[in-house]
């Protein structure tokens, strides 16, 4: 049934796109019809040349042009499928390839100016087909035996033949199904294919099943070899071997006995170059010379520990120490002579047993030992003759180091934990250490003495007399037993700035001190003398932020400059004093004569004209004045204007010391916008016309007017819609401000009849100051009506 159903499309393909020729007597359709489920049935509608043929079908797949046609989502329920009539028919088939039970086909007519005729309805009956997907097994059999085909899961009520595939012959009578499986035994000589074709007994609906079984006659089955993994070791001499029974783990064949299966393996023996993952194959070839082959894991290890050769190793013995030790050696069976390990750190000073380790490549190990022998117990021995006491007036800046010899290390310097210089009479304590840490001391006295105190030299010091102030003094010196000439100190602050006697101290490094007296002498009673040509009057227009210090000279601080307690900003006329005072508390003062004047307008701004469309405000200016500063001007005018024209605001600066201005402004307001009308094109109108009858065919609409959501104006809140009729002819029915014949009003179009075409409204807006919106159309479609027919098959 399946070559069957595949030769149909093809025939039908062919007809429906090349010849359009009808399969079947091509009169309207009674209301239903039988199909089988699987069926291909040819379906026509005949039309109007450039209409559009609609078909809704419930299942099935429908075909056009050679191939399944998408569904194009169309209102209607089902798959569906639409097409420009040409030669004045849609042709379509159907493969109903669905589940039992009724269908709808449905066909209408739209023509190229979207009006539809009534449908077309057809039901359609499907009878199910046999089950198409069950299974046949496939078998082989030795020559000579017989195979069983089986049938998976057939159906009751449905009667199998079995089939040569070669000319669909019947082998033996039909087998009823039984809702499980069914078996037809065969003895076929070659290898042959079979199919089977299932009938439906009540329906009569029939299939050939899509799987068919290949029942082959002769050994070609290789046999099915089985691994296992095995592991071995090498031996002393690091070889090994294996043999297949090792490697076989139930290999079996489906027509030669176990027992005349021939195994053999691509390798055998190993050495130590095989340590490791080996990967080896076995194969089984069975009597038909079938081959099976198995790769398995062969896993070489190396256990053999290294043998140590004793002769290679014996103790050491050593006074001090030992910086080395000769390698002893091993031999291993896969890695030949293998030289020993150790983690001893030279020199070694002390008696142990050193570890030596052999390992061989495989990481099997064996140790043995080695007896180092250290032997040193005895202490330096200190040489007398190399230390003396030491004896120093004031310190001790060195020490001589003595030496001991030792039996391991020779001659030995001895160290000591002093700090130089030794200012304090103490006994140093010497000490010996050799390379075992075996350690001898020896004393050393050393004597310091310094009870004598620093001597002052008078003649290094002398009075000190100033007018003001003394800023130094030259320190006088002492002479010291052990630190030589020492300079004195004292604990004043410079300026000495009043007469006192200054304390010099003379102290040595051992502490000892001594005293000095030095007399310091300060006169100053004279006041400052102001200089007049420092300071003159000030006068100035609004205020005086700062004034410049004048300036007096004093016997003792040099130039001095004048202070005075006025609070600046100084806004009136006044008299400054100025006073000046020395270091002393002596002090003079000199006046200064300050004068303020303001006689200045303020500067007149310029105000630029304030202008709007619908409404205008003032903001309120400001200017500049010498003495005030920032002035805000003032008015008794409104701020705001809502009507058309020029207003005027006379502002008013006032810098409150008598000096005024007065300067106009302009407020314009002028609406020079025009209404804003939005895109129209969404109320595009498309309908057929009312009566296909009547020629020529009109229609007419009813809310053609446009809302007033729709425009919009910067000031206005009243407005005038005025509209166009452009008809398909590109003539107009009115002008703008006059109404179209039979329309509602001059804002209104509703109740015109259109005429079958493409018409375009044009509407305008005009505000109240008379500006003009932009135009917007939207466009009218009125479409031919058709006259429904029926569907043909």
């Amino acid at each position: 049934m399946t070559k069957l159903l595949h030769i149909k499309i093809f025939i039908l393909v062919i007809l429906i796109t090349l010849v359009k020729v009808d399969l079947y007597a091509q009169t309207v359709l009674s209301p239903a019809e039988d199909v089988c489920a699987g069926e291909l049935k040819q379906y026509k509608v005949e039309g109007s040349a450039g209409s559009t043929i609609y078909w809704s079908v419930e299942g099935g797949t429908v075909y056009n042009g050679g191939s399944p046609v998408i569904d194009q989502d169309l209102v209607t329920p089902g798959f569906q499928y639409s097409e420009l009539i040409v030669s004045g028919e849609s042709l379509i088939g159907i493969l109903w390839n669905v589940t039992a039970g009724d269908y709808l086909v449905r066909a209408f007519e739209e023509t190229a100016g979207s009006c539809v005729s009534a449908n077309m309805d057809l039901t359609v009956t499907v009878s199910n087909l046999p089950d198409q997907s069950l299974t046949l097994n496939n078998s082989a059999v030795c020559p000579g035996g017989t195979a069983s085909i089986t049938l998976t899961n057939s159906e009751s009520g449905v009667n199998y033949q079995l089939r040569l595939d070669s000319d669909d012959s019947d082998v033996g009578t039909a087998i009823a199904g039984t809702g499980g499986n069914i078996t037809f035994d065969v003895n076929p000589l070659v290898t042959t294919v079979y199919n089977v074709y299932a009938e439906n007994l009540v329906s009569t609906c029939g299939v050939e099943l899509d799987n068919k079984s290949t029942v082959t006659v002769e050994d070609v089955i290789d046999p099915v070899a089985v691994c296992q993994n095995v592991t071995i070791q090498l031996d002393a001499s690091g070889n090994t071997s294996i043999t297949p029974a090792q490697i076989d783990n139930g290999s079996t064949d489906n027509c030669t006995a176990v027992a005349s299966l021939e195994f053999s393996l691509d390798k055998t023996n190993f050495t130590c170059a095989d340590l490791g993952a080996n990967t080896v194959v076995l194969t089984v070839t069975d009597a038909s010379s079938n081959v099976g082959t198995c790769n398995a894991i062969v896993t070489v290890e190396d256990t053999t520990k290294p043998v140590a050769d004793a002769a290679s190793l014996a103790d050491v013995t050593a006074q001090c120490e030992v910086t080395s030790l000769t390698a002893p050696t091993a031999t291993d069976n896969c890695d030949g002579a293998i030289s020993g390990t150790h983690s001893e750190t030279f020199p070694i000073t002390a008696s142990k047993t050193v570890v030596w380790t052999y390992t061989d490549g495989s990481g099997n190990s064996t140790t043995q030992t080695q007896n180092v022998l250290i032997n040193d117990t005895t202490d330096p021995l200190a040489d007398a003759a190399s230390l003396s006491d030491v004896t120093a007036q004031c310190e001790v800046t060195s020490l001589t180091a003595p030496t001991a010899t030792d039996n391991c290390d020779g001659a030995i310097s001895g160290t000591h934990s002093e700090t130089f210089p030794i200012t304090a009479s103490k006994t140093v304590v010497w000490t010996y250490t050799d390379g075992s840490g075996n350690t001898s001391t020896q004393t050393q006295n050393v004597l310091i003495n310094d009870t004598t105190d620093p001597l002052a030299d008078a003649a290094s010091l002398s009075d000190v007399t100033a007018q003001c102030e003394v800023t130094s003094l030259t320190a006088p010196t002492a002479t010291d037993n052990c630190d030589g000439a020492i300079s004195g100190t004292h604990s004043e602050t410079f300026p000495i700035t009043a007469s006192k006697n200054v304390v010099w101290t003379y102290t040595d490094g051992s502490g000892n001190t001594s005293t000095q007296t030095q007399n310091v002498l300060i006169n100053d009673t004279t006041d400052p003398l102001a200089d007049a040509a420092s300071l003159s009057d000030v006068t100035a227009q609004c205020e005086v932020t700062s004034l410049t210090a004048p300036t007096a000279t004093d016997n003792c601080d040099g130039a001095i400059s004048g202070t005075h307690s006025e609070t600046f900003p100084i806004t009136a006329s006044k008299t400054v004093v100025w006073t000046y005072t020395d270091g002393s508390g002596n002090t003079s003062t000199q006046t200064q004569n300050v004068v303020i004047n303001d006689t200045t307008d303020p500067v007149i701004p310029i105000l630029s004209d304030v202008i709007g469309e619908c409404t205008a405000t003032a903001i309120v200016p400001t200017t500049t004045d010498n003495c005030a500063g920032v002035l805000t001007g003032t008015t008794s005018d409104p701020l705001t204007y809502n009507t058309q024209g020029t207003h005027v605001i006379a502002w008013t600066f006032d810098d409150g010391n008598g000096n005024s201005i007065v300067v106009n402004q302009n407020v314009i307001i002028n609406d020079v916008t025009s209404p804003i009308l939005a895109d129209l094109s969404d109320l595009n109108i498309i309908d057929c016309a009312e009566d296909e009858s009547v020629i020529p065919q009109v229609k007419s609409f009813t809310g053609l007017d446009i809302q007033a959501t729709r425009y919009s104006d910067n000031c206005a809140t009243s407005f005038i819609v005025q509209y166009r009729i452009q008809l398909p002819d590109s003539s107009f029915a009115n002008a703008y401000g006059t109404k179209a014949l039979g329309a509602n009003s001059l804002s209104d179009p509703s109740g015109f009849e259109f005429p079958e075409g493409i018409s375009m409204i044009h509407f305008r807006v005009l505000d109240a100051s008379g500006n003009i919106s932009n135009a917007q159309t939207y466009t009218v479609t009125v479409n031919h009506k058709p006259i429904p027919s029926g569907i043909i098959y």
